[in-house]
C-alpha cells in the first residue's frame, strides 16, 4: 500500500529522480493512517523499516 501510494505521489509530482521522494504534510498523514501510528512517529517508524533516507 506504501509503495502504490508514493508511486502515484512520484507520478502526479513529476518526480521521476530515482531514489528520493520529498514528502508533505498531508502526505504524512496519510502514511501515519497507513502504518497505524501518530503522525508525530511516522519518521520513527520508516526509519525502523530502513526507509528513510538521511544525507
Amino acid at each position: 500500500m506504501l509503495i502504490r501510494f508514493l508511486r502515484m505521489i512520484q507520478v502526479q509530482r513529476q518526480d521521476f529522480n530515482g531514489k528520493v521522494i520529498t514528502v508533505r504534510g498531508d502526505d504524512t498523514r496519510a502514511i501515519a493512517a497507513m502504518l497505524d501510528v501518530p503522525v508525530d512517529q511516522v519518521g520513527q517508524r520508516l526509519d525502523a523499516l530502513d526507509l528513510l533516507y538521511r544525507p
